[in-house]
């Protein structure tokens, strides 16, 4: 698992506005040239396909893996038999891109970007853990980390394209 694309892991408590800021430095790295891949862990349980749809269908007849696709999109639904790991999940599916950003994967041991707001609640995460490689929010923190405005993405986007030396990054060739 050593070929991995960069890995990066933003931070907040729920409704900080992490998926809004996500939404914002995506389509800034996409343009600078750059392949993202995001991936959201959710802790409960989550429906994504809908019943009588066929690739539900063809689950519930017992295939473990049911892939749609057309020119434009792709979507795998399955099951799993254990927590797949970060890595690993990176490995199987998401290998060919640039950077990988993810929400959550809390337990892990990678890059790690805190995002806060001056009215939302406290992260549990110290922004002097040695995980955390930046802030970026409307309130700074203690611990000397990197400071980006979260309502503009494009100088955290520079700090993650040096960080990682995406510019010449062997996937965009």
């Amino acid at each position: 698992m050593s070929d991995l694309p960069p890995i990066v892991a933003f931070s907040a408590p729920s409704g900080t506005g992490k998926t809004t800021f996500l939404e914002l430095l995506i389509p800034t790295l996409v343009a600078r040239g750059l392949r993202v891949a995001a991936v959201k862990h959710d802790a409960h349980t989550f429906q994504v396909d809908r019943a009588g749809k066929d690739t539900q269908r063809l689950r519930a007849a017992g295939a473990s893996r049911v892939a749609i696709c057309n020119d434009r999109e792709l979507a795998v639904y399955g099951d799993t038999d254990a927590n797949l790991g970060l890595r690993e999940l990176v490995q199987r599916y998401l290998g060919a891109v640039d950077l990988v950003i993810v929400e959550g994967w809390r337990q892990e041991v990678v890059p790690r970007v805190l995002v806060t707001r001056a009215d939302a609640p406290r992260d549990p995460y110290d922004a002097r853990d040695e995980r955390v490689i930046a802030v970026a929010g409307d309130r700074t923190l203690p611990g000397g980390k990197p400071h980006f405005p979260v309502d503009d993405p494009g100088p955290l986007a520079d700090f993650l394209v040096e960080r990682f030396q995406l510019e010449n990054s062997p996937r965009t060739s």
